[in-house]
């Protein structure tokens, strides 16, 4: 019902692990994705991809929780709307480990704040 799953990134191996309903929000079938940070960009839609790589790769770099809601452009051309939140953890000596978070869906939510026209048939 929430429409949210689970991620990890493991930064040494470069390994990127999905929940099921990740690979269901984002229509992708497990077999046929490449489990990596470079496809998951792949996956955003074109428009948003720097800043979600931006916005990521600071919070990895700055030690902060990342939060951000950006586009997917699904196969058919429909566009989706998703919230990330995620954070890292580092070893001792300060080097980043694994990224953890999660994905939610939010179109949703997102329609129903759009404002609604109407059209006068003019």
């Amino acid at each position: 019902m929430a429409q949210t799953g689970s991620w990890s990134l493991d930064l040494k191996s470069g390994e990127l692990e999905w929940s099921d309903e990740i690979f269901n929000i984002f229509e992708i079938d497990p077999k046929q994705f490449g489990a990596s940070y470079e496809a998951f960009l792949n996956t955003v839609h074109p428009d948003d991809r720097k800043q979600v790589n931006e916005a990521y790769n600071k919070s990895v770099k700055e030690r902060h929780h990342y939060q951000i809601e950006h586009r997917l452009l699904m196969s058919n051309g429909r566009i989706k709307h998703v919230q990330e939140r995620g954070r890292t953890r580092y070893s001792e000596s300060g080097e980043p480990l694994l990224s953890v978070g999660t994905v939610q869906d939010i179109t949703d939510k997102r329609d129903r704040r759009a404002p609604k026209t109407v059209g006068h048939g003019f």
